[in-house]
């Protein structure tokens, strides 16, 4: 079990390490770009936002040159684990017939802490919108006509106590719920929470946001991503 273990560590470290590699360099590029483009249309900087998440979530180009005497070199004494034989008796031996049982590898340690931190962001985050979704499970909706705008079909707007701004939640959402505060705002700034949050519907932002929560569950060790 812990040979597989091993071996899918190799694999990983292939694959990811070269995604980390290429990745920091494509974040610093667009972080540059964001600061070279602070004065540009929200539109662009948008865009461009949009291309480092895409490419955060793709594989590598190239994966890292990472052969078996590598691992190999993790499970000897030189690499710092060395291997543990046992006979027959569970005592150690240095027979030929016994079994070698080895200590997992540095890249295996690596692959199950990274696995850790990872389904523990995710499930974090998971908690967190379905509690914002569970908050808002009972809401006023407000009639049309009240609406400084006309708004798109199958779009609804919904009255919370429970939040303290405008917001949309969920990859394709239909509904913008805006706080009770709504009932002291002037029309125009009605308007403009609203047009707001067609904005975030018209460009998919919801969606966009479940795959940054993805990589950042990847890439929750990364200080830049």
């Amino acid at each position: 079990m812990i040979d597989v273990w091993n071996d899918l560590a190799l694999r990983w470290a292939q694959i990811f390490g070269a995604a980390v590699v290429q990745n920091t360099v494509f974040v610093i590029l667009v972080l540059l770009a964001l600061r070279l483009l602070r004065d540009a249309p929200a539109r662009v900087r948008h865009t461009v936002t949009l291309v480092g998440l895409v490419k955060l979530l793709l594989p590598p180009i190239l994966p890292l040159p990472l052969g078996r005497g590598a691992v190999e070199a993790a499970l000897t004494a030189e690499g710092g684990f060395a291997p543990l034989i046992f006979g027959a008796g569970g005592t150690a031996t240095g027979t030929s017939t016994a079994v070698p049982t080895v200590a997992p590898g540095v890249l295996a340690i690596l692959l199950a802490v990274w696995a850790l931190g990872a389904a523990a962001w995710l499930l974090t985050t998971t908690v967190c919108t379905g509690g914002l979704w569970w908050r808002l499970r009972r809401t006023e909706r407000i009639p049309a006509r009240e609406l400084p705008v006309v708004l798109p079909a199958g779009v609804t707007v919904h009255r919370s106590a429970r939040i303290a701004m405008p917001l949309t939640l969920g990859p394709w959402p239909r509904r913008i719920y805006v706080p009770t505060a709504w009932d002291h705002w002037s029309a125009d700034c009605r308007a403009l929470a609203l047009r707001h949050e067609l904005l975030h519907l018209d460009r998919r932002d919801g969606l966009w946001q479940g795959l940054q929560m993805v990589a950042r569950a990847l890439y929750f060790f990364h200080p830049l991503v």
